[in-house]
């Protein structure tokens, strides 16, 4: 348990995410101007410590400023975002840029640049906190009246906030809204909230799960995916039984995974989930692929535990597409997880997540596994992937389609049992070309699919670009576990992508390439919609770039955005009936 001095840090980061959420009036309504959208900011992540060197950090003072050293925001990621009866609601994760060299690259060696540090041992929660999590700061849960413009802090006053990696995922009905994420210790952890007075209820520990990342509400039932610690993934349906001890907490098992669950769409009358590979399970000796699963038709009701349980003898999930059906390089196939997905125009849309360098980290795996070399750098050059977009329909039946919608049509591979063969380059495994266009929609640097989202009838889709984050580590000479391909870097393409499909049939247009105003935005890692706005919770681990020189800054961000030529006024009162504290179930 962390030392309950830390309860006034969090309480010290409230106040100034607070002021901060004020920071709409400073951006009036439209400064952000993408391609066919105007929008606003709505909240920023505030500096909460002041960076002297590595392994010094010191209190901020009330007005964000340093009697020592300079600002710094750790709060990097809207790592969770829902929405329920005209607020959102959503949770921070800290310097996930380090979290992710400290844990799944493997770093430890601390690092600095002229954006961002990385700890690791050396940060001031190790212990408890571990040196590849010594990066680590107590996550925020906040809401935002999008009627009112109101940011409202809802952090609890709970120790296990000071034992939750992020705020990943949060979801949400029109009486309960859950937010929390990965456990530091294993485990995930939740809080839950009264989404009618904003009351929080409590929280609770899940031992048995090791990770989860989105919700779905269809039809009143509300659903999430997890990664099982045993093995594979779950889809779970929350059923809050006041009567029970676990209340709101009351879970059910409906569908099983092979891997992780990542996302989830209602698409043909069934709910599908994407997945990460699953390293425990094998395919052909390999960890078995990320993919897309769909369940049974979704009964009145909702799915149920039958769906589940194949001795019930009820229809079962199963699996309709694999990665592995697309690169036909088998080593980067396992380093490769599905992410977002979105049911749109006869089809559902999904893709791809990329994680930078883990391809080069899975070959040198399987290089010391088979017992032979390779070039680091010819390798990451090689295994380096830009996102693919899919589509299909009539998934399960003997017309099952899935088209290359963007994407490669040959790839680098390398054969692990013919490593004299080195890399060549060879045919997609779907045997198609892309119907509109390059993988990352021509640009290699974007690498995650991180949502898909229908708005106003269109398709949007966010990335996220880390040539912003590969520049930096190539100026600073390299260092922090994030080597760089060597790929010509273009500064006009710093920042997150968004794109806009008009229809299933036309290719996508492109409303942003530079991060929706901030270039230092390298994701979209929420994207979400109403009948009103489009919003968007960016990815930025800039923690060094909090000053007050920094004409673009560290940080969170949460954006609004509605079609160019609305009258935000008339959305506003149009939304305003949203607020009622009865059911529009």
């Amino acid at each position: 348990m962390l030392p309950s001095c830390w309860f006034r840090r969090v309480a010290l980061i409230a106040f100034s995410l607070l002021a901060l959420g004020l920071l709409g009036a400073l951006y009036p309504w439209g400064s952000i101007e993408l391609g066919s959208l105007n929008g606003e900011l709505l909240a920023k992540a505030a500096p909460d410590e002041c960076f002297v060197e590595i392994g010094d950090q010191r209190p901020i003072n009330e007005d964000g400023s340093c009697d020592v050293g300079i600002p710094k925001v750790n709060e990097s990621y809207v790592w969770g975002l829902t929405k329920t009866r005209g607020r959102l609601w959503g949770g921070s994760g800290p310097n996930i840029l380090c979290l992710i060299g400290g844990t799944l690259l493997g770093t430890g060696t601390p690092s600095q640049n002229d954006s961002w540090v990385c700890e690791y041992g050396a940060g001031p929660y190790v212990p408890p906190a571990s040196e590849g999590t010594g990066d680590w700061r107590p996550g925020t849960i906040f809401s935002y009246d999008v009627v009112a413009n109101r940011y409202v802090d809802r952090t609890p006053d709970d120790p296990m906030i000071l034992d939750t990696l992020g705020m990943r995922a949060a979801g949400s009905n029109s009486n309960f809204v859950y937010i929390g994420g990965p456990g530091l210790h294993g485990g995930i952890n939740l809080f839950a909230f009264n989404a009618i007075t904003g009351r929080y209820i409590g929280s609770k520990h899940f031992p048995e799960f090791g990770n989860i990342r989105k919700w779905l509400d269809h039809d009143g039932v509300l659903y999430t995916t997890v990664g099982n610690v045993a093995g594979g993934g779950s889809v779970l349906r929350f059923d809050p039984d006041r009567a029970s001890p676990n209340f709101p907490f009351d879970y059910t098992i409906v569908g099983k995974l092979n891997g992780d669950g990542s996302e989830l769409a209602v698409h043909e009358g069934h709910l599908f989930a994407s997945t990460w590979p699953n390293l425990a399970g094998t395919v052909g000796g390999f960890p078995a692929p990320g993919g897309i699963w769909m369940s049974p038709v979704i009964p009145e009701g909702g799915l149920t535990a039958d769906h589940a349980n194949p001795a019930s003898g009820a229809e079962q999930w199963q699996q309709v597409f694999s990665y592995a059906q697309y690169d036909p390089d088998l080593i980067t196939v396992v380093a490769t997880g599905m992410g977002a997905l979105a049911s749109f125009d006869g089809y559902l849309f999904f893709g791809p997540m990329h994680v930078p360098t883990v391809g080069l980290v899975a070959h040198q795996i399987a290089a010391a596994q088979f017992g032979y070399e390779i070039d680091p750098t010819e390798t990451l050059l090689n295994s380096s992937r830009a996102i693919s977009i899919f589509r299909g329909k009539d998934f399960g039946t003997s017309n099952q389609q899935v088209e290359l919608v963007y994407g490669s049509e040959a790839l680098p591979a390398f054969n692990p049992f013919k490593p004299e063969e080195g890399w060549k380059l060879a045919p997609n495994s779907m045997g198609m070309a892309p119907l509109f266009g390059p993988s990352g929609f021509g640009n290699i640097f974007n690498n995650y699919t991180w949502g898909m989202q229908v708005y106003r009838g269109e398709l949007y889709v966010v990335t996220m670009d880390w040539s912003f984050v590969a520049s930096e580590v190539l100026a600073a000479g390299g260092g922090g576990g994030l080597p760089t391909p060597p790929i010509p870097i273009d500064p006009d393409n710093f920042g997150a992508d968004l794109w806009r499909f008009p229809s299933a049939n036309e290719p996508a247009v492109l409303e942003s390439q530079t991060g929706f105003g901030n270039y230092l935005n390298y994701g979209g890692r929420v994207l979400l919609a109403d009948d009103a706005y489009l919003y968007i919770g960016s990815a930025n681990a800039m923690n060094l770039r909090a000053g007050a020189d920094d004409e673009f800054k560290g940080g969170w961000e949460l954006l609004k955005f509605l079609p160019r030529g609305e009258n935000p006024a008339l959305v506003h009162a149009q939304q305003a009936p949203l607020r009622s504290g009865k059911s529009r179930r």
